[in-house]
């Protein structure tokens, strides 16, 4: 059943996770319940009792069962009602270009998460929830992250700790689920639409191939240092067609990115990642 069914994607904060989401979602059988899976839960106030649940099963306290039966009914109508909203939402409401979502095929969708940075903590909540779950890693060139985070006002150094904790952890869950794909920044911008075949057949829905993919303009770092959209009005989204979304997705982004590194951020941030960006094949040589 499509109601017991989630994918969930973890990712890097400025790891172009926004993109990953919303070529998920241009898939008809796919919605998202409009928030990222952190913001979501803060804003329906259950994120106490979120953060407990995994902890508790953990341990095989007494009370998980009880707290399970109560709260995961609650949690689960709750992000159905979210899912319902992409009825109605200006961008989400359509499942292809100039074709509208019935009300019923909404609630027969699968929910599509994503978190990114401290929201892969929430993964064992939705493990609990769902009984076919796919999880999705998305990781990035670091010194590309690094330098949108360091734009933000975090140092070299805590962008290095942070990348390595954050891959770390993606890659341990993509080691631990039976069903997971990994996937990197740099193949998704050079093909979403073979990106998206890739996933689609992974997760064995139907179409495996659409004919377009439907992207939200946002701000991205551009070659005068400014951070402006590429295209459209920023927070709507556009429909694109495999010729015209590689003239709006920046093949260059990651290069002009790191060449905004200084040679001191870019030391202190490799001896902290080094490890990470070795293993994902990132690390630059001297």
């Amino acid at each position: 059943m499509r109601d017991n069914r989630a994918v969930v994607i973890n990712a890097l904060s400025r790891g172009g996770s926004n993109i990953l989401w919303n070529i998920l979602q241009s898939h008809p059988l796919l919605c998202s319940p409009i928030r990222e899976t952190g913001a979501l839960f803060t804003e329906e106030n259950v994120l106490p009792l979120v953060r407990y649940l995994p902890a508790a099963r953990a341990k095989r306290m007494a009370t998980w069962r009880i707290a399970r039966m109560l709260a995961g009914p609650y949690i689960r109508r709750s992000l159905h009602r979210w899912k319902l909203r992409n009825y109605q939402s200006p961008n989400n409401r359509t499942k292809y270009e100039g074709i509208p979502y019935t009300l019923e095929e909404v609630k027969n969708s699968i929910l599509c998460f994503k978190g990114v940075d401290s929201d892969i903590d929430l993964n064992g909540l939705l493990r609990s929830l769902y009984e076919d779950i796919t999880y999705i890693g998305l990781v990035r060139n670091g010194y590309a992250v690094c330098n949108g985070w360091m734009r933000r006002g975090l140092s070299a150094k805590a962008a290095g700790r942070k990348y390595s904790s954050l891959v770390r952890r993606i890659l341990d869950q993509q080691n631990s689920s039976e069903r997971s794909i990994l996937i990197k920044f740099e193949e998704m911008i050079r093909d979403p639409f073979g990106v998206a075949r890739q996933v689609f057949h992974a997760l064995e829905i139907e179409p495996a191939d659409i004919p377009k993919i439907r992207l939200k303009a946002k701000g991205v770092l551009t070659r005068t240092g400014e951070h402006e959209p590429r295209f459209g009005v920023e927070g709507t989204k556009y429909w694109f067609g495999p010729e015209e979304i590689l003239d709006v997705l920046d093949q260059e982004v990651n290069d002009r990115q790191e060449a905004a590194l200084k040679p001191a951020a870019r030391c202190a941030f490799e001896n902290e990642a080094k490890g990470v960006l070795e293993m994902l094949g990132y690390l630059r040589k001297p």
